[in-house]
């Protein structure tokens, strides 16, 4: 099931809005707004400033930290380092491939709240392989309903 939040409103006015709600309660440190690329999170940072939050939006792998490994990298938080924030709010989330969005579904810490926003009808296919959305709209998800690892 699609849950809509605000019906006829883009969703990045969708992200403004929720930031803002979630801040005024928990504050912005408790935040975390991931985007699948770097164009993308300058927009929407832009967008987020236009609203009034200080709050930098970020890739995921930026999320992730990466650490170099001699001729390898690694990432920072994995479910043994998870992330800190309380609130993950993924913005053009069907374009995340499966394999890092994996990686970074088990770096949310255990208490964390993960919100997944995007438009299965106008947003572009995954960046890299896989495609999110198709795994998870044959599940009807209780509406509010929180996202485990």
């Amino acid at each position: 099931m699609t849950e809509t939040l605000w019906p006829d409103v883009s969703d990045i006015a969708t992200l403004s809005q929720l930031v803002n709600r979630i801040a005024s309660q928990h504050g912005e440190d408790a935040i975390k707004v991931v985007v699948p690329n770097g164009k993308a999170a300058m927009r929407v940072t832009q967008s987020l400033r236009e609203a009034g939050s200080s709050i930098t939006a970020t890739t995921i792998y930026r999320a992730l930290e990466i650490v170099k490994a001699d001729n390898d990298f690694t990432f920072l938080h994995t479910e043994s380092n998870p992330m800190t924030a309380k609130f993950y709010l993924v913005d053009e989330s069907l374009r995340s491939g499966n394999e890092m969005f994996a990686r970074f579904i088990s770096a949310i810490p255990d208490n964390g709240e993960l919100l997944l926003i995007g438009d299965p009808v106008i947003q572009s296919e995954s960046l890299v392989h896989g495609q999110l959305w198709p795994l998870l709209t044959p599940i009807t998800f209780p509406a509010k309903r929180r996202f485990k690892k």
